[in-house]
């Protein structure tokens, strides 16, 4: 009724999956919901600080129509995981893509001021074909008005997505 076709979780920071116990309570709640989004055409999208390799396993909890990665780009560099390897394992999967620079195991900056590879990112994301959404999630600027971060920011994303999609 809402339009609204995709709902993300986030499972970070303070929500993160952490035990095997918060790993089964999320399966259980989930499968409860999971026919109700299904009739209503809207996909279930998590994103978590899991390795890869834990998070495909958890995904396959679920059928793979129904719940999706989303992959932000921020939060792996600042956790330090290999992009090539993520993308690889979780590729069929994810849905939705969050946009961020971070500092590795530091704060959230602006757009290519982090340790974000996003060159690489790009590449990567061309070879295994991604055709979900990108989201942007960059930093506040202080020096900026919001529309100024927000064209500086889509063109920032514009000239990689240029780049790898000719």
């Amino acid at each position: 009724k809402t339009g609204i076709y995709i709902l993300e979780i986030p499972l970070v920071d303070s929500s993160s999956i952490s035990t095997t116990e918060h790993e089964n309570d999320l399966v259980e709640n989930l499968s409860k919901i999971l026919p109700f989004a299904k009739d209503n055409d809207v996909t279930i999208t998590l994103e978590t600080d899991m390795p890869s390799y834990r998070f495909r396993n958890f995904l396959e909890n679920f059928e793979p129509s129904t719940v999706f990665a989303n992959y932000d780009t921020g939060n792996s560099t600042a956790l330090g995981y290999d992009v090539e390897e993520e993308l690889s394992v979780l590729s069929d999967r994810i849905k939705n893509i969050h946009i961020k620079d971070r500092i590795i195991h530091g704060k959230t900056v602006p757009l290519g001021t982090g340790d974000t590879k996003f060159d690489l990112f790009f590449s990567r994301l061309k070879k295994i074909n991604f055709k979900g959404d990108l989201i942007i999630q960059g930093a506040r600027e202080d020096n900026s008005t919001p529309k100024q971060t927000c064209e500086k920011y889509y063109k920032f994303v514009k000239q990689y997505v240029d780049k790898y999609n000719q």
